[in-house]
């Protein structure tokens, strides 16, 4: 008896010494509190007992059951996202034009350079080329040897000489090139997105033969800088004359010469092939400058991507009249619909420099979008995908969805910088039947440097 009596009394303390334990350390093996829940223990000294334990009611289970499944979602949502910025990351960069700008290419050779080119932009088979005594040579086979000589694309004016040199530049000294007196390197971190507004009010389609790709109305430079999170935009003039790729309209390459950047597009067939010509030849005007990407917009997206952000408020800057529609200079007016579209798109064709002065509208434009889908992006990053689904009929873009992921989250922390031009001047050669645009090298020099480069300390 003693001996049973001494075996209940040792169970009675390791049950105690579990109860014990369970109320210092609440996550207990749940089946010992089991098999003691409700059980009372009673001896010569003491009594014990081990309170029931509560069953949780459905709705809490269903309720934490739930509550892991969400955070189960969000957790792929987050991984997926991130793997999606990385990636986007990574492709947008390695698809650049090139690793960095070429600014001293004073001596750089060309090949197949037919000369300077008078181009039809109505029918892009008269193609004139224009030699250095002002004769002519017309026709559509623009193959065979140069005629006429470098005009003022690449190199340094005299006054600029003076301004740029390279001496001593390179990855040992940390410095790419000296300006005023200044040394610079190169920031490799900037990113570069080309967007062309074609001149058609059609949803994108191929074109009927390798020249009727459409012209690029707008070019416009997006630049985003992530060392100081500001985005600026670079507008180039439709008819800035620049090296262009020439093709037949069985879309045979002839050669390459100097005329309008805007006509590039219109070779190529009118999608992918016409914007990555055209991404490659503004580079090719800017020195080399990494270009990463380039979406063109056909100009009929115009009303619904303005009414997609609740149009857009701003004083007129000409008087004007067309498609029905009134504006005069200095009046403040809402665009809203086609009057939006009216606004960016019309020229007076028999106005001098009538694209400049569309430019100036457009950059007004541009300037109070963007202040505006910016405010509501940072409000709501779904913004970008709901306008890109919009006007995504009038786009032909290589972009991916990951490198859009990876642009929509940086855009957020992002500010507005402003518009800029490169100066340039109207060639009034008497020579030329259609309007030229020839950049000032020194002030595309001074840009690149202000907007690409930093100063070595």
């Amino acid at each position: 008896m003693n001996k049973i009596k001494e075996k209940i009394l040792q169970i009675k303390d390791r049950i105690c010494d579990k109860v014990k334990n369970m109320k210092e350390k609440p996550k207990a093996q749940p089946d010992i509190e089991d098999k003691l829940n409700g059980v009372e223990i009673i001896d010569d000294d003491s009594v014990i007992t081990i309170p029931q334990k509560k069953k949780m009611k459905r709705w809490k289970k269903g309720l934490i059951i739930c509550g892991s499944v969400v955070a189960g979602i969000i957790v792929i949502l987050v991984s997926v996202f991130m793997f999606l910025r990385i990636s986007g990351k990574s492709s947008l960069y390695g698809r650049a034009t090139s690793e960095r700008p070429n600014l001293n290419r004073e001596n750089q050779a060309e090949e197949n350079i037919i000369g300077s080119l008078d181009i039809d932009p109505e029918n892009m088979d008269n193609i004139i080329v224009i030699g250095d005594d002002d004769t002519e040579e017309t026709g559509g086979n623009t193959s065979g040897e140069s005629h006429g000589t470098k005009e003022n694309q690449g190199g340094s004016s005299k006054e600029d000489s003076n301004k740029l040199s390279f001496e001593g530049a390179g990855e040992e000294s940390g410095y790419d090139v000296i300006y005023n007196g200044e040394k610079y390197v190169y920031n490799e971190d900037m990113i570069t997105l080309l967007f062309l507004g074609i001149d058609t009010k059609e949803a994108v389609k191929p074109a009927e033969d390798g020249v009727s790709g459409g012209q690029s109305d707008a070019l416009f430079l997006l630049i985003l800088n992530p060392h100081t999170n500001i985005m600026d935009i670079i507008a180039i003039h439709r008819n800035s004359i620049a090296l262009v790729d020439i093709y037949d309209k069985n879309g045979n390459y002839t050669g390459t010469g100097y005329t309008q950047i805007c006509l590039q597009h219109a070779y190529g067939g009118g999608m992918e092939k016409s914007n990555e010509m055209t991404k490659n030849s503004v580079s090719r005007m800017l020195y080399d400058l990494p270009i990463h990407s380039v979406t063109s917009i056909n100009m009929g997206a115009v009303p619904e991507l303005n009414d997609s952000v609740g149009g857009i408020t701003l004083n007129s800057l000409e008087t004007f009249e067309a498609d029905g529609y009134s504006f005069i200079e200095g009046q403040q007016v809402k665009l809203k619909g086609d009057n939006a579209y009216t606004y960016v798109h019309y020229r007076n064709m028999y106005v001098s420099d009538s694209a400049g002065m569309r430019l100036n509208r457009q950059k007004q434009y541009i300037t109070s979008f963007m202040n505006t889908a910016l405010a509501q992006v940072k409000n709501d990053i779904g913004k970008v995908v709901d306008v890109y689904n919009i006007i995504s009929k009038y786009v032909v873009t290589d972009l991916s969805i990951d490198e859009m992921t990876y642009l929509a989250s940086e855009l957020i922390s992002y500010k507005f910088g402003g518009i800029y031009s490169i100066e340039g001047e109207l060639d009034k050669n008497p020579k030329w039947k259609y309007e030229r645009y020839n950049l000032n090298q020194d002030a595309l020099y001074e840009m690149l440097i202000d907007k690409f480069y930093e100063k070595v300390e």
